[in-house]
């Protein structure tokens, strides 16, 4: 025997299937419906900042300069009444161009990972792993069920990247391209792994990291939500530590593509996570701005940048 999620799922004004339609998904770990949350709790703005005791997050997305529209999708507000169980989820999911629908599936994505995360009970010292593993297989299935109910849009996809902040631990959830990055010290290091046929063949030796940098770049992603009905994506087996003056970015490639690292460090470690947000877009478009462009950058234990 097995217990269901009840799920809400609409994309802005075109429902899937009918507004606020219900969907049934299996939980095969046993976890329970949380109550007391409102569709308003998934929703976010194109630009803001958040504020809960010393921790600050901000973020921005944008169409960029040469899009017809912008296909990201970003998730940053945790519902208050379930950050101390289940943390502070944020998220970037970036719809495949090229592919049909790519604004559709980076929103399925979002609402499908935070609604399942947030939706489903979740103890104050329980490891959250599982339910964030659980919370992208919905967002995959929602994906692979629009392409087969909607033919116009089979083969959507997205990336989704996705940090976890509870306390003083951190847990990445990660497939694509989009990237997180921890900056502490003074050092950048970037927390994800590109699933991009690029990096493949840097692991398997047919290319090198300079050659990849000197712009010898093969195209695709190998692995994003929507590709199958086993995604592949990466988690973190261990919680990490954070430390005070931490500061951490969620971007998609608009961001990472279109700066070099250097200035990309420099623009985040200025001013207040609001103000380093705003300056990242602004250097992403002008440098030419070819791709959407969103951010989130975060200072979960506060005073974080000027390190």
């Amino acid at each position: 025997m097995f217990k269901c999620l009840i799920v809400k799922t609409e994309i802005g004004t075109k429902p899937i299937a009918g507004s606020f339609s219900f969907c049934f998904v299996k939980m095969e770990l046993g976890l329970k419906t949380a109550k007391g949350l409102s569709r308003k709790d998934f929703e976010v703005e194109e630009a803001g900042t958040r504020r809960l005791g010393r921790s600050i997050l901000s973020w921005k997305t944008d169409q960029g300069l040469v899009r017809s529209r912008n296909e990201d999708s970003l998730y940053a507000e945790g519902p208050e009444n379930r950050l101390a169980s289940h943390g502070q989820l944020c998220l970037v999911a970036d719809g495949m161009g090229g592919h049909p629908a790519g604004d559709v599936a980076s929103a399925l994505a979002r609402e499908g990972v935070s609604e399942t995360y947030y939706g489903t009970r979740l103890d104050e010292d329980e490891d959250p792993v599982p339910l964030l593993r659980v919370a992208f297989r919905e967002a995959n299935r929602r994906i692979l069920d629009e392409g087969r109910q909607h033919s116009e849009r089979f083969g959507l996809g997205t990336t989704c990247t996705a940090l976890l902040f509870r306390r003083d631990r951190f847990w990445l959830a990660h497939v694509g391209d989009s990237r997180a990055y921890l900056l502490r010290a003074g050092e950048l290091r970037q927390l994800s792994r590109d699933h991009t046929l690029s990096e493949r063949w840097i692991a398997e030796g047919k290319m090198s990291r300079e050659e990849l940098e000197k712009g010898r770049r093969p195209a695709g992603l190998v692995d994003y939500l929507g590709k199958n009905d086993q995604p592949r994506a990466d988690f973190s087996r261990q919680p990490r530590e954070m430390r005070e003056g931490d500061r951490f970015l969620l971007c998609s490639d608009g961001l990472s593509n279109m700066l070099p690292v250097a200035e990309l460090k420099a623009l985040l470690r200025a001013g207040d996570t609001e103000a380093a947000a705003a300056a990242l877009v602004a250097a992403a478009n002008e440098h030419g701005g070819r791709d959407n462009i969103s951010v989130i950058v975060a200072d979960p234990l506060g005073g974080g940048g000027a390190s």
